[in-house]
């Protein structure tokens, strides 16, 4: 039986594809693929890994404004000629140990300690937002494969839904050949146009199979792991819908974005850099003390004795001033106020490319949003046309060469009007993600 149209193999070919995805297990569907590379991405995981890093840093610097205590001990051989009773030269060895435990204080050096703890817990922020604009950026590469899959798994099906149609034609076309109803060249022409079609869709399936293992790459799935993902409910209305105003997608960008919140974080750090600079200026003050004692290993004298007689204290207070040290202080708060000046320069920067992002996203989502409604109506004149002069060439109305024609125009209105569909869903998912809308599928 020669099904009427395309329209209607296409839809068949739609139930076929989600039985037998159906069967092939459970499906993942945007959510999962998202929750999934959260715990399994390398970029992220090693996101982690630098978080604890700075956490690490953090607690070394807040360890630096306890006392440093050491503990040490030396035994030392002394020898020596000596004259005994006799005026003889005799050899004298004796044997001592030392001990000895001190501990220093740095009580001021221009507030450098306390800077440096300030930036570390800083830093552990960053790196927390940094991991945060990994996460976005991941998403949004996650979202785009899984639209463009989407996009390209519906595209296969109208190629298959093409290929069952030209190969109902060809055995029309064969059958009309042997009645003598048309010439050898109208049968080559259908013949032809049924290859051409097999060749798009294997070239279709080609690009699906690609994307799918970008995402699989992007998920972290091994080579034996199946990905198949659940069909994306493009709603027409939501297509459509009027988009807010720029200014307002970017605002909500600019609050909810990890990369804004990080170049604000590394101006504060940078202003920490300089404020540790300039501590180099001040004067650094340190309290050190001290306990020690020792003993002679060859003496008469009891251990406990000559520990107790040759313990010695000390507690000694610094001051260093510092009054030229090759402009090294100078150059470092030069150098700092320079990376202050790039880190609001950096800060500038990114905002203006979000801004050209924001801008680029609502432009094209508006362009398809346009340019899909003109291509439902095209793709409903390609129908209706491609159903007249299909039941023309049955009656010998038309020819091969006209028939081939209204195939290749239905098959171009209908990948124009998938193409310009999910670009406009993916343009608007992106800005509703821009602005901090979760992702709830």
């Amino acid at each position: 039986m020669i099904l009427k149209n395309k329209h209607t193999i296409l839809i068949l070919c739609l139930f076929a594809i989600g039985a037998t995805a159906n069967g092939q297990g459970q499906q993942w569907s945007l959510k999962q693929c998202l929750d999934y590379a959260h715990s399994n991405n390398i970029q992220i995981r090693q996101a982690d890994l630098r978080i604890q890093e700075s956490e690490l840093n953090k607690k070394q610097s807040v360890a630096s404004l306890f006392p440093s205590v050491t503990a040490s001990t030396s035994v030392g051989l002394n020898r020596q000629n000596v004259r005994n009773s006799m005026n003889e030269y005799m050899s004298d060895n004796t044997v001592n140990a030392r001990y000895n435990v001190g501990a220093s204080l740095r009580l001021f050096n221009g507030l450098k300690q306390y800077n440096s703890i300030k930036q570390n817990e800083l830093n552990v922020q960053i790196q927390e937002v940094e991991k945060e604009n990994t996460v976005f950026n991941t998403d949004l590469s996650i979202i785009r494969s899984y639209m463009q899959i989407a996009y390209l798994k519906e595209s296969v099906t109208a190629l298959e839904g093409s290929v069952a149609s030209s190969k109902a034609q060809l055995d029309l076309s064969e059958q009309k050949l042997k009645a003598g109803a048309i010439s050898q060249s109208d049968h080559a022409q259908v013949e032809a146009q049924y290859s051409r079609d097999r060749y798009q869709l294997v070239l279709g399936e080609n690009q699906l199979r690609e994307q799918v293992l970008q995402l699989k790459q992007l998920l972290e799935l091994g080579i034996n792991d199946n990905i198949d993902i659940v069909a994306v409910p493009v709603n027409e209305d939501d297509i459509l819908a009027a988009l807010p105003d720029k200014q307002f997608i970017y605002d909500r960008a600019l609050q909810n974005l990890p990369s804004a919140r990080q170049q604000q974080l590394n101006v504060e750090s940078a202003e920490l850099d300089r404020k540790i600079a300039t501590g180099g200026y001040f004067p650094s003050l340190s309290l050190s003390a001290s306990v020690g004692t020792g003993n002679w290993f060859d003496s008469d004298e009891s251990f406990s004795n000559q520990i107790s007689d040759n313990l010695n204290e000390s507690v000694s207070l610094s001051l260093s001033i510092p009054i030229f040290n090759g402009l090294q202080t100078r150059t470092n708060v030069q150098k700092a106020q320079l990376n202050r000046q790039n880190a609001a320069l950096n800060k500038t920067a990114m905002e203006k490319d979000l801004l050209s992002t924001i801008e680029g996203l609502y432009n094209d989502a508006m362009a398809a949003q346009s340019q899909y409604s003109q291509a439902l109506l095209q793709l409903k004149a390609a129908e209706t046309s491609h159903d007249l002069i299909k039941e023309q060439y049955k009656l010998g109305l038309k020819s091969a060469v006209e028939l081939v024609v209204s195939d290749n125009n239905l098959l171009n209105a209908t990948q124009t009007m998938l193409q310009t569909k999910y670009t406009a869903a993916l343009a608007v998912r992106l800005l509703q993600y821009y602005q901090g809308n979760p992702i709830e599928q």
